[in-house]
């Protein structure tokens, strides 16, 4: 059955009802809309859903508005209390949902209002205790079907994110990045859902432990700002000196192996980069080893990108003084002491 007939099937069932077709600053429905939507209007109450009649046929006229307009957020919020309330709410009921709802969303992949209602449905069905773990690893399976099709999908990865935290289960979510990864290093979002799950549910070795991944991706790609915001990351959630000296390394290593006073674009980028993560590195040695000779090379990384990045020349050369500031109130407390 094709939806304009399903539509007005629906309709049939509501022919006890009166109601004038909806009419709203003279805009031109279709014919169909106006009907579906009048009708809607006159069932239901925005003020006072507690009035709403539930049953099998109001379900469906929310099926038809929905397949008319995906995005219409009083009929998803109609939905969801009709699902919620007896005699419409059942573990049964909320599976079939999750079964239209994944193949309304093959094509309504990045409509806000889909994601939203699916929480609705997974936050039902995890209630559950028995079928929790099989319901987390199916939702799981969806969503990485969502992302292979669409794999920067700000959506999914959000609900992502929201069911691993709702539930607890983060098991093979860093494998899942790493291979979303492996197809594109510079997939921001991989990188931020990797760096969610170790600081939410790893412990700080297996924080260290992933620094190397993060060091041999970025040989790949030594202008990718991601990769090297999320070592600086991971330095910090292990907050010991030699996960910093460790980075450090390998940006050293990268501005050795640049050549000199290039002007090639990309050069100048990777070395903005890789003196910006010195910097950084620097400052947390300095911080964790009180070394005079750190404030000193950090001093130069900061003279060096004044010279460098333009747009941010001001920005540098004010981070390089924080660093005499730092200097002089040390030689000042040594002086003390």
């Amino acid at each position: 059955m094709d939806r304009d007939k399903e539509a007005q099937a629906v309709l049939a069932q509501f022919e006890d009802v009166e109601y004038e077709p909806l009419e709203l600053d003279w805009i031109e429905y279709p014919s169909l809309y106006a009907r579906v939507f009048g009708l809607l209007r006159k069932v239901s109450n925005a003020q006072d859903m507690t009035c709403v009649e539930l049953s099998e046929r109001m379900l469906d006229l929310t099926t038809v508005a929905l397949n008319l307009n995906a995005a219409d957020f009083s009929v998803w919020t109609l939905r969801r209390f009709m699902l919620s309330r007896v005699p419409l709410c059942s573990r049964a009921r909320w599976q079939r949902e999750a079964e239209q709802l994944s193949g309304l969303m093959i094509k309504q992949q990045k409509n806000y209002q889909v994601w939203n209602h699916r929480r609705a449905v997974v936050l039902a069905l995890i209630d559950d205790v028995i079928s929790k773990k099989q319901c987390v690893e199916d939702e799981k399976a969806f969503v990485e079907m969502v992302l292979r099709a669409s794999p920067k999908n700000y959506h999914a990865w959000s609900h992502l994110q929201w069911l691993v935290g709702v539930s607890g289960d983060a098991e093979g979510e860093m494998a899942f990045t790493e291979r979303m990864l492996d197809d594109d290093y510079r997939n921001n979002s991989a990188w931020n859902h990797r760096f969610f799950v170790l600081g939410r549910f790893k412990n700080q070795q297996a924080v260290r432990n992933d620094i190397p991944f993060a060091l041999c991706v970025l040989q790949k790609a030594r202008d990718n700002e991601s990769c090297w915001n999320y070592l600086l990351a991971l330095a910090g959630l292990a907050g010991d000196l030699e996960a910093w000296k460790s980075v450090k390394a390998q940006a050293s290593s990268i501005v050795d192996q640049l050549p000199g006073q290039s002007l090639d674009s990309k050069c100048r980028r990777v070395e903005i980069l890789a003196r910006s993560a010195l910097v950084r590195c620097g400052e947390a040695i300095v911080q964790l080893s009180f070394s005079d000779d750190e404030l000193g090379h950090v001093r130069v990384q900061c003279a060096e990108l004044v010279r460098l990045d333009s747009i941010r020349t001001q920005y540098w050369a004010w981070r390089g003084s924080e660093m005499d500031k730092m200097s002089g109130r040390r030689t000042t407390t040594t002086a003390h002491s």
